[in-house]
């Protein structure tokens, strides 16, 4: 599963999610329109956590960007030249006693 969701896609549909939840649960929204906007916000709460939209992957969109990832979270090796290893100063070895 490649995330193909963003930050911010995320943080909506999360933002979202639990705000309906919230309607629902304070009774706000009632009925078969509330079940039903229940299941669509655990769907969208569990897709902003996951970071994955199977519904993006089956049209072919991505709101992630590689560019703001780390090289680690996409699996790629960082691009440019390697830092130099920092320069250590030759040691001395003690005096001997004699």
């Amino acid at each position: 599963m490649k995330k193909n969701l963003s930050m911010t896609d995320r943080a909506i549909r999360i933002v979202l999610a639990l705000a309906i939840g919230y309607l629902f649960f304070a009774g706000m929204i009632t009925g078969v329109v509330g079940t039903v906007l229940l299941i669509i916000a655990l769907i969208i709460l569990v897709t902003g956590f996951l970071g994955w939209c199977g519904i993006y992957s089956l049209v072919g969109v991505s709101t992630y960007h590689k560019e703001s990832a780390k090289p680690e979270d996409s699996g790629e090796k960082p691009s440019g030249p390697r830092p130099e290893p920092p320069q250590t100063p030759p040691t001395v070895p003690p005096m001997q006693a004699q």
